[in-house]
């Protein structure tokens, strides 16, 4: 792809993004000030001064702790890899298609364990959460994972949804993120 073709669906995906900056603002000024990538402030400055009720903050909080509590358990495995698919060949009788698929997840388990063991280890549930409390102040929590190193190889990361545009493919499907550094 053209790169002057990438600048200007990136600035036009950024002026879309700005139509709402000034609600981002307001929502992430009163409920989220700790993670508020919309206004700039000085390096050390207090950013809670604002905040008349702490409610909204408490509010988030508790939001954001409860859908992650609910969609990722901590101690148990809250994702499997299973194929609902049949895997044999179409003249397969049923009972050949359901022993391929058996087969095949019992093949795919210890990967799938290995994979949970993994996340677990990382710092998934602390950039989860971040995420969630940015989607708590609009439509989208972004979690962007990264491969690591021998000790640690998955990375997980909430990004500042300040700093991100999208735009959509004719049927309004995300096909583009862009970040700004």
């Amino acid at each position: 792809m053209d790169i002057k073709k990438i600048i200007k669906n990136y600035e036009k995906a950024n002026e879309e993004r700005q139509e709402f900056s000034g609600m981002l603002t307001d929502a992430y000024r009163y409920c989220i000030p700790s993670r508020n990538g919309w206004t700039t402030q000085s390096k050390g400055a207090r950013n809670d001064i604002i905040i008349y009720n702490s409610f909204p903050v408490s509010a988030v909080k508790t939001f954001a702790s409860n859908i992650l509590s609910m969609t990722t358990p901590n101690g148990l495995k809250f994702f499997d890899l299973k194929s609902k698919k049949q895997l044999s060949d179409i003249n397969s009788t049923e009972e050949q298609k359901n022993t391929a698929v058996e087969e095949f997840n019992k093949q795919v388990s210890p990967i799938s364990n290995a994979i949970f063991e993994y996340i677990v280890d990382s710092n998934w549930y602390i950039s989860f959460h971040e995420a969630l409390i940015d989607l708590s102040a609009g439509t989208a929590g972004i979690l962007c994972t990264y491969s690591g190193d021998d000790d640690d190889p998955l990375k997980f990361e909430s990004l500042n949804m300040a700093k991100m545009a999208f735009s959509e493919s004719s049927k309004g499907i995300i096909d583009n993120v862009y970040q700004s550094v």
